[in-house]
């Protein structure tokens, strides 16, 4: 029995998480073929790591913030008054950043599943449905929720908050000063909007595009370069208008971002 065949019959949950992250192609040839593609699995998976990942960077940084202010009391030279006390994270912030991030990646998948459908529509794939997009997309999203397990964790462990995602902090180090100094510089139009840009750029990012093309191969019949020219078109795109806010922050200051 070959391993399509295998996946066929038995596409269990856990098989098909442990498939997507070990065997994609083999996994996404097999959900391009069968009618159930349990995309509420990834979808379910990824909003509980979103929140998990949102109580572990609070209390983190709760934590982190306390060390800074108790460093600051205990080297200064009049040490007057009580010392800190360590700061809770409020629930209703975990909440609001929580729902932030929540609604981002809800329009993300939506935004990613509309523009690869429209794509192949314009290129003959007129025999794929949304549906199989959409759950291509969601499982696409898979390698996001090793990151936040493995960040979850890592903060917790080292009561230390990951201020600086992916390669930003090589342009703009967004990790508190400690208090009473004045080595923080406001960085320029260009610094944020290249922070922004770079604070995308892991190997998550490559593996969510690698599942990508292979899930558009699996669905359609086009051939490997005009699969990768159509998801690299996409993820320009977006991250071009994402881009946006950091050129006129005059105008999106209104908004409140998570």
């Amino acid at each position: 029995m070959s391993g399509v065949d295998a996946l066929e019959r038995r596409p269990g949950v856990l098989g098909l998480v442990a498939g997507t992250l070990v065997r994609p192609r083999t996994t996404l040839l097999t959900m391009g073929r069968i009618k159930r593609r349990w995309w509420g699995i990834p979808a379910l998976l990824m909003l509980v790591v979103l929140i998990v990942t949102v109580v572990a960077y609070s209390r983190a940084d709760c934590q982190y913030v306390h060390r800074l202010e108790m460093n600051h009391y205990l080297s200064s030279t009049t040490q007057g008054g009580r010392p800190p006390e360590p700061p809770t994270p409020l629930l209703i912030t975990m909440a609001i950043r929580a729902g932030g991030r929540v609604v981002s990646t809800v329009v993300s998948w939506l935004a990613w599943s509309g523009a690869l459908y429209l794509l192949l529509i314009l290129l003959g794939q007129n025999d794929v449905g949304f549906g199989r997009v959409w759950a291509l997309v969601l499982w696409s999203w898979m390698p996001y929720v090793v990151r936040g397990l493995i960040q979850s964790v890592t903060m917790t462990i080292a009561h230390r908050p990951i201020y600086n995602q992916g390669l930003s902090g090589l342009v703009v180090d967004s990790t508190p000063p400690p208090p009473m100094t004045f080595r923080y510089v406001i960085p320029t139009t260009n610094q944020r909007a290249l922070a922004s840009l770079l604070e995308r750029v892991d190997v998550y990012l490559v593996w969510q595009l690698v599942l990508l093309v292979m899930g558009t191969m699996a669905l359609t019949s086009l051939p490997r370069r005009k699969a990768i020219a159509v998801i690299c078109g996409i993820l320009v795109g977006f991250t071009l208008i994402s881009l946006v806010p950091e050129f006129f922050p005059g105008t999106f200051a209104r908004f409140r971002y998570f």
